[in-house]
């Protein structure tokens, strides 16, 4: 599969399994807000230490971000980051840290796609 299949719309951008699981434990707004204020700081520092990791060629660390990003994503229901997170791990399995870095530079741009998208089906789809 390709970078660029990642990025388009072979992946959904979040997976409403996840999403219809979440909202049927809570309704709460609020909750949602600090949860998506957590997912967002924490992705963020996270994505941070990765590109460093990746372009230092760090191999382990590089593995255990992309793990955790992946998981955490998944978890939330950003189904295409976490898809992107695991083919970034196997390209750092495989050391690849050419393309890995050349595929990280687009993930800035997918996070804030994903960030509104959650923003909107969690606070705002609960607040109407």
């Amino acid at each position: 599969m390709s970078q660029k299949q990642h990025f388009d719309t072979d992946f959904a951008l979040l997976c409403e399994k996840t999403v219809a699981d979440l909202t049927s434990i809570s309704t709460d707004s609020e909750w949602f807000e600090e949860l998506l204020g957590a997912y967002e700081a924490q992705t963020q520092s996270h994505m941070g230490a990765l590109s460093k990791a990746i372009h230092d060629g760090a191999k382990q660390e590089g593995l255990d971000l992309v793990h955790t990003l992946k998981s955490s994503n998944l978890q939330i229901g950003a189904l295409r980051m976490g898809e992107v997170f695991k083919y970034l791990e196997g390209l750092l399995e495989s050391d690849n840290f050419s393309q890995a870095q050349q595929m990280f530079e687009h993930l800035p741009d997918l996070f804030q796609q994903t960030l509104r998208a959650l923003r909107s089906v969690y606070i705002e789809g609960l607040k109407s």
